[in-house]
């Protein structure tokens, strides 16, 4: 599927996308893509990579938002992205 392009007004609304939360940010993706048909196929994914501070944590304590197994991109919602860990000095 074509991405849909995006009128003026719409482009207008991107500060307002920049100066939502990390996992709101990434629910709103999973939506968007869906919404785009992007949500074909079994290894399609989206995975956002935070620091703690951004997500509630401790500052330096580093860590992926991922959707759960077998949640539709369309119900997507920020309360529903799992945070895991990455410990300090992994790559």
């Amino acid at each position: 599927a074509t991405p849909p392009r995006f009128s003026r007004a719409a482009m207008d609304h991107k500060n307002a996308f920049a100066s939502l939360p990390p996992r709101a940010q990434l629910a709103a993706a999973y939506r968007l893509c869906d919404l785009w048909g992007f949500n074909e196929g079994v290894c399609n994914h989206l995975t956002l990579e935070v620091d703690g501070a951004e997500d509630g944590g401790e500052h330096g304590d580093r860590g992926m938002l991922v959707v759960p197994h077998g949640l539709l991109w369309c119900e997507t919602r920020a309360s529903d992205l799992v945070r895991v860990g990455v410990a300090k000095g992994e790559t």
